[in-house]
């Protein structure tokens, strides 16, 4: 049966669900399955022929010893923040000296901030074009025992390495070796899956070289950060968290926002907080988690279960969807998961546009076409023009996807003029996202009838689960360390 959608008029927005998601009112059926599994069966098939993925990882960085002995320091570190991060080694370096700006205006020989909970960090004196990140080492408190590493592909590793040195983070880079020839020529493979995917591979291989070289393991847990996260709303902070995460839960998330604020909103919300609480002290206690909720832009994992489980995001959704499909999954199977009602507050961050950022950029638009163009011609049943004010209910037709995007979809959002409706990687871009919003949605499946209560019915075969979540088929991934100065 065709797939029943209507077009998002928002697509492109900078909100998070339009900035993804050309699809509106998209419905699945269960009695269909079977051409869902055919999706995830074409993206795994694209990347195991020409030995893409599963391939080997080869992780950087300067000095893996160094690293093993700082997280086996003090008796063994707290979890560490991982940043999973592209394009923006300018903007953080900003953000890390406007840190250091705040610190000097406050006064009084301050050399550090209490914790990820000061806020007197986002009022730094004016003009103020942004706030430091979260992840800041700064930001961390007077010892924090906690590493931070940045981990970016190693197209961009030199140029990171180069602007964030003496900063007191790490930079790593990933890449999987990739075949000689194929159908996506030198681009290495890059996306939002694959990226997550190698930091949790980092994480884990960081972990057990900390174990193979002390006896103990330094921690079981870690974070993930986006890299334009400058903070939360005021809670307990992480070590909370941390303590309060059970054996077998596999994550702890919290809520983010809709779309990032500006830097003024976030100015003002942290003015606004009261006195005794804007240096990080006097914090209210972590209240209740309640699951089921969206794992996404900063991360508690449980690194003791994702790898026994042999957890991961999947590398099939590079362009979208990789944080909101692994939680439907979760949701599926069940896996118990924390989710805490917490704001994330990020902010809108600049570009390097470098050598390295352009090879990144350029690999996922080919990663994003080498996906797409096998799924121009999955059937819909959609709209068959935009809605207008004369014609609010335009009828419904059976078509192909890609007619629909370079006729409905484009032409009738908001957020894309005539020239970019036309341009051939917005198109394909817009055809990938549809096919990453069908397969999470079929993640996702619904509620079983009658009781219509967790865990959700996938839509899916277990096996096509399997695949994208338990990559690569069950098995694992060959990872390489080597350090590179």
């Amino acid at each position: 049966m065709p797939i029943q959608t209507d077009n998002n008029p928002e697509y492109r927005g900078p909100k998070g669900f339009n900035k993804y998601s050309p699809l509106k009112k998209l419905q699945l059926a269960a009695g269909d399955s079977a051409h869902y599994d055919a999706l995830v069966s074409s993206r795994e098939t694209l990347l195991k022929a020409p030995a893409i993925f599963p391939a080997e990882l080869l992780l950087v960085m300067p000095d893996w010893d160094a690293a093993v002995n700082q997280e086996n320091a003090h008796g063994g570190n707290r979890p560490p923040l991982v940043v999973v991060s592209s394009n923006r080694a300018d903007w953080i370096l900003a953000g890390f000296n406007r840190a250091t700006a705040v610190l000097h205006a406050l006064g009084g020989g301050l050399t550090h901030f209490n914790n990820i909970n000061d806020v007197r960090a986002l009022l730094g004196p004016t003009p103020d074009p942004q706030s430091p990140p979260v992840y800041c080492p700064l930001r961390l408190g007077p010892a924090p025992r906690r590493s931070v590493y940045i981990i970016v592909h190693a197209a961009e590793y030199d140029y990171y390495k180069t602007k964030l040195s003496g900063t007191g983070v790490t930079i790593v880079g990933w890449q999987f070796k990739q075949p000689t020839t194929g159908p996506v020529g030198t681009n290495p493979f890059s996306g939002f899956g694959a990226s997550r995917f190698a930091a949790i591979e980092f994480l884990k291989t960081l972990r057990n070289k900390a174990h193979a070289a002390g006896g103990a393991y330094p921690w079981g847990k870690a974070w993930l950060f986006d890299d334009n996260v400058i903070g939360f709303r005021l809670f307990a902070g992480l070590t909370a968290v941390e303590t309060a995460m059970g054996a077998t839960d596999v994550c702890a998330g919290f809520n983010g926002l809709i779309q990032p604020n500006t830097r003024d909103e976030n100015r003002k919300w942290a003015n606004g907080q009261p006195p005794n609480k804007k240096d990080g002290t006097n914090l209210p206690a972590l209240k209740a988690s309640r699951p089921p909720g969206l794992v996404q832009q900063a991360s508690l994992w449980n690194i003791d279960y994702i790898e026994a489980q042999n957890v991961n995001f999947s590398p099939i959704f590079v362009a979208s969807k990789e944080d909101v499909s692994l939680t439907q999954y979760f949701n599926t199977k069940p896996i118990t998961y924390q989710w805490y009602a917490i704001d994330i507050f990020k902010e809108p961050a600049g570009y390097d546009n470098s050598p390295g950022a352009g090879i990144v950029n350029t690999a996922r638009q080919a990663f994003t076409n080498y996906f797409s163009t096998p799924e121009d011609s999955v059937s819909l049943d959609a709209p068959s023009a935009p809605a207008t004010t004369a014609n609010p209910t335009p009828p419904r037709t059976t078509q192909t996807l890609r007619h629909f995007v370079d006729n409905v979809v484009l032409p009738g959002s908001v957020n894309v003029d005539a020239t970019q409706a036309a341009n051939a990687d917005i198109q394909r871009l817009a055809v990938c996202h549809s096919i990453e919003s069908v397969l999470t949605s079929a993640v996702k499946g619904d509620f079983p009838p009658p009781a219509k209560a967790a865990p959700y019915a996938s839509y899916l075969a277990p096996a096509s689960v399997s695949e994208m979540f338990n990559p690569p088929g069950g098995a694992t991934v060959t990872v390489t360390a080597r350090d590179v100065s």
